[in-house]
């Protein structure tokens, strides 16, 4: 499917944007990165213009009645935490259950149901569990539903998202009447960080076994012990969430007597609710709408672990040409991308992995990042060059959209008029949510598919070594082009079973280096969350990150 074909399938309005998009790709020349002359980034960078991050908005002064919130990735489609892996799942299932730890407003993690943790030895991390903590049916949590929570990840007949997250841990065991000890394989300075997410979050072992199959669905339910508790869930319409009475948390008591999340994906529907009132926040609202809410509230921008970047497909095939690949990278007009598409919001990308990941040695991380040569304009003359010297393929190359994500599509098709500049043929293919889902997970499904780039590459904790983990070493399901290099596995696992932050960053940032030049990820924007809230809510923190593995919700009040 060719660009004419993209643009007859998109609304008038995307279709302009697209075409604002293309006319200012590869019009760059010969522009670098704007660095200085030491041959780095300016530090401001990193953050767009004018945008001020503020990952804690202000404290609630009231308590509100009801509140309506819209989920901006749709429904979830199950509420167990072992496999609601996606946005759409985990912006509502942290308000409801609780994990061991959460990540907090500034990306670091923070004790949940584990008052404490203690990494014991460099195998084995000790967690200390809260008492009386009950779940939202007035039950107490037992050692046996943690237990229980945390293994259902460990057994491969269970179909955990997390399984590939989690095979590095040997087992569980309880060490102390409240007290378990993670154990690992092999030394892990790392995976622990994971039980912030639904790897370690827990839910009452009984009522799993009871519904079975049907545990977190509108029909079976949920039981753990978040600050609220399900209390209707209708399919295609809304899910409502009421306070916890029993909720144990008292710095973190809701405000909010019912909160009402809605499903609204539609750009133009979500602003309209918004700024008539009939929707009261939303994260991640659409870029193209903010400046219709005007006084109807405030925008907020936090931390963010998501970052735009094109992803190779193939093993073989020209696409699969390191000098195709750094071709494309230097005719991209990442700065055209940032401005045009995301109104200024997004900056250009200098390396694939999310700058807030740099929660420890941050300056020399940043350093590095800053230091690298990725251009911000478009450099054509190089980018022909390249491609002369990869012999000029005349095969039609293919990167993948997910329908829906406007997004998306303008940088694709900014991608793909760029690439006819120098000399290559590409096409832009828009996927059902179902097949773009399918590209992680089937090879057949990425058949005929060379790139796909979208707008939720995120990783799951503020750490660079889970960009290595997730897509660059050798054995990663999530490895779609096959990069296999002995000397990045072999730093990433030294790194891996490092608890010194300073040495363990050296090796992370030459594993970096290693993976970060094309044919791998190619970066091309990152930019910060962005929360909206009507004048009468304030409350919820910002980070992209924390939504999903915090309960922010129990922080929403009045204004």
């Amino acid at each position: 499917m060719g660009r004419k074909a993209v643009s007859r399938s998109l609304p008038v309005a995307l279709a302009v944007l697209i075409a604002l998009v293309v006319a200012v790709s590869g019009c760059g020349g010969g522009g670098g990165t704007s660095q200085d002359a030491a041959g780095k980034t300016p530090e401001k960078a990193l953050t767009p213009a004018g945008v001020k991050i503020t990952p804690v908005t202000p404290a609630p002064t009231s308590s509100l009645k009801k509140v309506v919130w819209d989920d901006p990735y749709g429904e979830p489609t199950s509420l167990d935490p072992l496999t609601a892996f996606s946005p759409a799942e985990n912006t509502v299932l942290p308000n409801i259950c609780d994990a061991l730890l959460r990540t907090g407003p500034e990306l670091k993690p923070q004790p949940g149901l584990a008052e404490s943790w203690k990494q014991t030895s460099p195998t084995t991390v000790v967690f200390k569990i809260r008492k009386g903590v009950r779940f939202s049916d007035g039950s107490p949590l037992t050692m046996e539903d943690v237990l229980f929570s945390l293994n259902r990840h460990l057994d491969p007949k269970a179909g955990s998202f997390y399984a590939y997250w989690a095979e590095t841990i040997a087992g569980y065991e309880q060490t102390g009447p409240m007290e378990v000890t993670l154990t690992t394989k092999e030394p892990d300075a790392y995976v622990w960080k994971m039980l912030s997410t639904g790897m370690g979050t827990i839910v009452k072992k009984s009522a799993v076994e009871k519904a079975g199959k049907l545990y977190g669905t509108p029909s079976g339910g949920v039981m753990c012990t978040g600050a609220f508790e399900l209390s209707s869930w209708t399919p295609g319409q809304q899910i409502v969430l009421t306070p916890n009475k029993y909720y144990w948390d008292t710095a973190h008591k809701p405000r909010v007597g019912e909160l009402e999340f809605k499903f609204v994906t539609d750009p133009t529907t979500l602003i309209n609710g918004l700024t008539s009132g009939e929707i009261d926040g939303s994260y991640e609202v659409p870029i193209q709408g903010i400046s219709q809410l005007g006084s109807a509230g405030k925008v907020f921008y936090g931390p963010n672990l998501n970052m735009g970047i094109l992803q190779p497909m193939q093993s073989s095939g020209p696409a699969a040409n390191p000098k195709i690949a750094e071709a494309l990278s230097f005719a991209i007009d990442r700065s055209g991308i940032a401005e045009t598409v995301f109104g200024g919001l997004a900056v250009p990308q200098l390396a694939a992995v999310p700058p807030d990941s740099f929660t420890y040695e941050q300056k020399r991380f940043r350093e590095w990042y800053l230091s690298q040569p990725t251009p911000a304009h478009s450099d054509l003359e190089k980018a022909k060059k390249l491609v002369e010297e990869a012999g000029s393929p005349t095969e039609v190359m293919t990167i993948g959209i997910q329908s829906g994500d406007s997004q998306s599509a303008a940088v694709a098709t900014a991608i793909q008029s760029t690439a006819k500049e120098i000399g290559l043929n590409i096409e832009v293919k828009i996927l059902s949510p179902a097949q773009y889902q399918s590209l992680v997970f089937s090879k057949a499904a990425r058949q005929g598919i060379d790139w796909s780039t979208g707008s939720a590459n995120y990783i799951n904790v503020a750490d660079p070594l889970e960009v290595l983990f997730v897509w660059a070493i050798s054995d990663s399901p999530f490895n779609l082009n096959g990069y296999d290099s002995p000397k990045l596995d072999a730093l990433f696992e030294k790194a891996r079973g490092d608890s010194n932050p300073s040495s363990r960053a050296t090796d992370v940032i030459k594993a970096l280096e290693l993976w970060t030049s094309p044919p791998n990820n190619i970066p091309l924007y990152v930019y910060p969350s962005r929360l909206f809230m009507n004048s009468r809510v304030t409350g919820a923190p910002t980070g992209f990150t924390t939504y999903l593995y915090y309960p922010w919700a129990a922080d929403l009040g009045g204004s």
